[in-house]
């Protein structure tokens, strides 16, 4: 996203509409992967509804 438009709670309004979605019509769980360290989307997931269930380490060779 441009920056001029970061921090608006752009991304969480279609976030939140696509999940509502696919919980009602896809699937009954919806799940993604984030890494630790990027707290601004680990933030916004968290305002939509997801929450931490797990974690998983990624080694990179």
């Amino acid at each position: 996203m441009a920056p001029e438009f970061r921090g608006r709670g752009l991304s969480e309004t279609g976030m939140a509409a696509v999940l509502r979605y696919a919980l009602a019509d896809v699937a009954p769980v919806v799940s993604l992967y984030v890494n630790d360290f990027n707290t601004v989307a680990r933030a916004s997931y968290r305002r939509v509804g997801f929450r931490e269930v797990g974690a998983f380490m990624s080694v990179l060779f």
